[in-house]
């Protein structure tokens, strides 16, 4: 490992060869994980051009994140020497920013009114192996595509992540193996027009919220959440086709909440000790399928309101049952009228006891690995 302070510079090949082989070790160690789950980091991106020096002692490196940022040109490499750097960082090229350790290598926003700690407003941008705190907006914000989040702890801003379309599709963000805790507001927001967004393998701890999502085909996998004041994973507005698999969510307010959702998918996924398990609400919440998660010593058993017809099939509730597993909830109904002399149709909501069922669950827990 390289030393704080110390001059390597008087051979650059040397240099570079030094910081390339420290970051693929990284890559190897702290990914690993995500390469079994069939996520692609492209392990040559460090030949793709020069690498940029901040901090150490070595000549010509800069002493600002964002002075050598904006000097990079696409498919650089930022590397970042451990220390504290009270910057909010813009990255407005297809780089790869990447910190020499993530508990010693600390961005700190310095709570800069309406600003984010790191803005990602390029496509093909990597973050890796970094402290990022005290952001009055998000820790990071992306508004573009086929960008990596990768091995940071995320902590004490507004926002941990947010992805923004903003009316124009972003896809394809990887965000895996991050710390995202403490933050004021929540963890991670995936909103409207954006989709195919793999988050896996973090650990999102002590948040209002883990992750809210407002849009459609994106997988939520292997994470850990735990402690969240409100609810861990939320889906909302409408959002379809989302996957929510093998995490374990855990000692929160709410584990999992759909609201006005359709056609996702909550398997194997272990949800225990929460206030409440699973909110399915709103009367076009439907076909969304939950099956084969463990959902046990929970407050409340899911409830569903509203809805009409979900698919729970094969989970396994607290213990063995040989009957099928009643779920309890209501059904609403939309009823049209039109008042005399008015053009406009109007409809009220009349929603009334219903149940659904669990036909087959597990006679006992899964084994769901993280």
């Amino acid at each position: 490992m390289l030393e704080w302070g110390k001059d390597i510079t008087r051979n650059g090949w040397l240099k570079k060869g030094c910081v390339v082989g420290m970051i693929l070790m990284f890559f190897g160690t702290s990914v690993g994980s995500a390469f079994s789950r069939n996520v692609s980091i492209d392990s040559d991106f460090l030949n793709r051009g020069n690498t940029l020096y901040v901090g150490g002692s070595g000549p010509g490196n800069y002493t600002k994140i964002q002075d050598a940022v904006d000097n990079a040109s696409n498919e650089d490499t930022v590397y970042v020497y451990a220390g504290l750097y009270i910057e909010s960082i813009i990255i407005n090229h297809s780089i790869n920013l990447i910190g020499e350790d993530k508990y010693s290598t600390i961005i700190n926003g310095n709570n800069t009114l309406f600003c984010n700690t790191i803005a990602i407003k390029n496509d093909n941008v990597t973050v890796s192996n970094f402290t990022i705190q005290n952001g009055t907006l998000y820790g990071i914000e992306i508004i573009t595509n086929k960008n990596k989040i990768l091995n940071n702890i995320i902590n004490r801003n507004t926002y941990g992540i947010d992805l923004e379309g903003s009316f124009e599709t972003i896809k394809d963000n990887l965000i895996s193996n991050n710390k995202i805790i403490n933050h004021l507001q929540g963890g991670m927001l995936i909103n409207e027009w954006v989709v195919n967004t793999i988050v896996s393998d973090n650990v999102f701890q002590d948040n209002p919220f883990g992750i809210i999502i407002n849009s459609d085909n994106n997988i939520i996998s292997y994470n850990i959440f735990q402690n969240m004041d409100d609810t861990a994973i939320a889906l909302r507005n409408f959002c379809k086709n989302n996957t929510i698999s093998h995490n374990l969510i855990q000692q929160n307010s709410k584990g999992i909440s759909l609201e006005d959702s359709y056609e996702n998918k909550i398997e194997k996924n272990t949800i225990i000790d929460n206030s409440q398990s699973i909110i399915i609400s709103g009367f076009d919440s439907n076909f969304n399928t939950v099956s084969y998660n463990n959902i046990y010593q929970n407050k409340k058993e899911p409830r569903f309101y509203g809805c009409r017809i979900n698919v729970w099939a094969g989970n396994y509730w607290n213990y063995p049952r040989n009957i099928p597993k009643l779920i309890f909830g209501t059904r609403g109904i939309q009823i049209f009228f039109e008042i005399y002399g008015c053009h406009d149709f109007f409809y009220f909501e009349l929603c009334f006891p219903w149940f659904q069922f669990d036909w087959h669950p597990a006679q006992e827990p899964y084994d769901i690995g993280g």
